[in-house]
């Protein structure tokens, strides 16, 4: 006995052109869905056309382009054009002002913000440009191709199954009616491709442009990166202006607010220091007394007391008189006796002052 599986794909191995019946099935499954997102592309690229080409305000952006163009070429042979190509919208960000930060792109923006501000917004008109910029006229006639090709593999199919006997009449009866609905419906759609494919074509001349030169995509790329460069500077202009506003209102605060500039401080005298003390150390200079020369005494006169000690630094005082005689009288030797005594004192009175 076989299971269930095995009797399943031994009545498969009984209908004829089995693999061939399984893809026209295929087609006939995703055959709504493949055609409604070919329509929504074909809508898409329609729309795109119709509101670039009925644009008002894209019409005005155009004219002051020409117009600012004949203004910086006015000395020269393109001072006086009437058109300009569409690739030229993408070189204005090439000139620059000599601070190199306004390009043309951003006096474009500042002249039309002053005279026609409702245009700086002309990219609402043109909803439909953003999609359109991804969709290839090539890939989408390609899938058209693919559509009719397995229309075509279905008709086939249903001619080879009508004489399959028993076996594929329920599936001769549900394709045929399904070719009769997909035949109508390929039909409506290769008519809107054509159609879609005249606008594409009209709208590169619209802009003065060749269709095999200057293709539908290439266009709408072109519009597509100019209304990115033109909304990109309209933002940095408005930035631009909105520092410079409050550094205007800064400015004017400061002014209403400023203080009067602080006075010097006044200039105090200082008197000049005294002069130094003297060094402790170094002793006063030496007293030098000098007193008269005494008389010579008589003889046998008793000395005169001893003078005072002398001050430092000075000469001890010459001694008055000569030593008495070794011979004479007792006074004489008394007198001899204190002349030595006071010999030996001046000697020590000379030792101690040598000793300071």
């Amino acid at each position: 006995m076989l299971g269930e599986c095995e009797q399943f794909f031994l009545e498969l191995m009984k209908v004829p052109r089995m693999e061939s019946k399984l893809r026209v099935f295929l087609f006939k499954v995703q055959f709504n869905t493949q055609l409604s997102g070919f329509k929504k592309t074909l809508n898409t690229i329609q729309s795109a056309c119709y509101e670039i080409r009925t644009s008002v305000k894209l019409k005005e952006i155009m004219k002051r382009i020409l117009y600012l163009d004949n203004v910086l070429n006015q000395r020269t042979d393109r001072g006086s054009a009437i058109d300009f190509k569409l690739d030229s919208l993408l070189q204005f960000t090439d000139t620059r002002a000599s601070n190199s930060k306004m390009t043309l792109v951003h006096y474009l923006c500042k002249v039309i913000a002053k005279k026609s501000p409702d245009l700086l917004y002309f990219h609402v008109d043109l909803v439909s440009l953003g999609s359109v910029t991804k969709i290839q006229l090539k890939s989408v006639a390609e899938e058209l191709a693919e559509i009719f090709k397995g229309l075509e593999k279905a008709k086939q199919e249903l001619v080879a199954s009508a004489n399959d006997g028993p076996v594929s009449e329920v599936f001769h009866k549900t394709l045929n009616g399904f070719i009769g609905f997909a035949e109508s419906e390929v039909m409506f759609v290769l008519d809107l491709f054509k159609a879609v494919g005249r606008n594409a074509d009209t709208l590169s001349q619209y802009f003065g442009e060749d269709p095999a030169r200057y293709p539908f995509e290439q266009v709408t790329q072109t519009l597509f990166n100019f209304v990115r460069l033109f909304r990109k500077a309209h933002e940095e202009n408005c930035k631009q202006d909105e520092l410079e506003r409050k550094k205007a209102k800064t400015q004017v605060e400061a002014k209403q607010f400023r203080l009067p500039p602080p006075s010097p401080p006044p200039i105090r005298r200082v008197p000049p220091p005294p002069p130094p003390p003297p060094p402790m150390h170094t002793a006063p200079p030496p007293l030098v007394c000098s007193a008269p020369p005494r008389p010579p005494l008589p003889r046998g006169h008793p000395p005169p007391p001893p003078p005072p000690p002398p001050t430092y630094g000075a000469p001890p005082p010459p001694i008055h008189g000569a030593p008495p005689s070794s011979g004479g009288s007792g006074k004489d030797l008394k007198g001899q006796r204190f002349y030595k005594k006071e010999q030996r004192n001046r000697k020590n009175v000379n030792f101690f002052q040598n000793l300071h």
